[in-house]
């Protein structure tokens, strides 16, 4: 790890110590901020910049964003691990799906990344495994409502990981009182979160990103921000893209555009039985549900990335992939299923060492 220069999370947290959203006197390389009448604003969620504010207070715009990127993730593969006993898949399994939840998938790639991009991922992947571990674990309501909340706060679509958690309450049977107390905890991060983009752009759910797109002169908006024209060129890039080759070792690279999720980790493949009869169950419903959902505003959004090795807005549903995996493998080991783990893990090795080595730094 080595200090971000896209660090924006550290400025916007460096504005609420300082009593304001705006942020004075960004970077002139930040060009990821929505500009209201002369005045620069974040666009990225709040919820990044509150975890990092103990530490701008302490260290200032030197503050490691990247170090708690990492810090983070890590955490996250605890979670999982814990995860996967409390749905008692046996330890030796729950040790390999940790291991390739932890390398075999873009969280390895998001995790050891040093720029703002990436964080935000890692933050609401984060907030997502800590609602589902409560949910699984204790089910206290009102902290799974508070935990996707903060996610919210961090990536958008994650609001979507309610799906799951009401497909498994059993909607529409769930009771009153559980829904009330997982509105409560949501609304606790939404109510300021809403507050934080009313007060910059008076409307609570306008977050500046289309302010920022629209100003940039790279963009290229014939049908809008979002829209199914995208959806094409989008699902070519995030399923069917391949590495490109080159001449030289090691005779492959990967596009800076990104490439399919099912090349980048091909043990992926096993989510494709849980469609079966013998599998399919209300989590599986909602899990599949919950990634659907996540997925439909990269699948049209009008651009799939600037540089990415995969389809890097899926690291905050990429919880739900791994688990939806270990139903597909239906909590056992083969050579095959082995084979894939080590394969994807290599992927995402080659992945990270490649843009590392290259300077590649978005």
């Amino acid at each position: 790890q080595k200090p971000a220069i896209y660090n924006h999370h550290v400025y916007i947290a460096d504005a609420f110590l300082h009593g304001t959203f705006e942020i004075k006197n960004p970077p002139s390389w930040h060009n990821d901020v929505a500009i209201i009448d002369g005045k620069a604003f974040g666009i990225y969620g709040p919820t990044g910049a509150l975890l990092l504010l103990p530490f701008v207070a302490l260290y200032g715009l030197n503050a490691p964003e990247s170090l708690l990127n990492l810090v983070l993730a890590s955490f996250g593969v605890v979670l999982f691990w814990n995860i996967l006993r409390k749905c008692e898949f046996s330890a030796k399994f729950s040790r390999w799906m940790t291991v390739f939840f932890a390398f075999g998938t873009l969280q390895f790639f998001s995790a050891v990344h040093d720029q703002t991009w990436w964080y935000a991922y890692i933050v609401s992947s984060f907030f997502i495994l800590l609602s589902l571990n409560e949910f699984i674990g204790r089910k206290r309501l009102l902290f799974v409502g508070l935990f996707i909340g903060f996610a919210y706060g961090s990536r958008v679509e994650s609001v979507f990981a309610f799906i799951f958690v009401l497909t498994c309450l059993n909607f529409p049977r769930i009771s009153f009182k559980s829904l009330i107390l997982l509105l409560i905890g949501f609304i606790i991060p939404f109510s300021l979160i809403s507050f934080y983009n009313f007060a910059r752009f008076e409307d609570i759910f306008e977050n500046g990103y289309a302010n920022f797109v629209k100003r940039d002169p790279s963009s290229v908006l014939p049908y809008g921000l979002f829209s199914i024209n995208y959806f094409p060129n989008n699902f070519s890039v995030y399923f069917l893209k391949g590495p490109e080759t080159i001449s030289v070792f090691p005779y492959f690279r990967p596009p800076w555009i990104g490439m399919s999720i099912i090349f980048v980790t091909p043990a992926f493949l096993y989510i494709i039985i849980t469609l079966r009869k013998q599998v399919f169950n209300l989590k599986v419903v909602g899990a599949w549900a919950s990634v659907i959902l996540m997925a439909i505003p990269s699948l049209t959004y009008f651009y799939p990335g600037w540089t990415e090795f995969g389809w890097k807005h899926s690291v905050v549903f990429t919880p739900f992939l791994v688990y939806l995996t270990a139903l597909g493998m239906r909590g056992k080991l083969n050579f095959l299923k082995k084979f894939l783990i080590l394969v994807s893990i290599f992927i995402q090795l080659w992945g990270v060492l490649w843009w590392k080595l290259a300077g590649w730094f978005y």
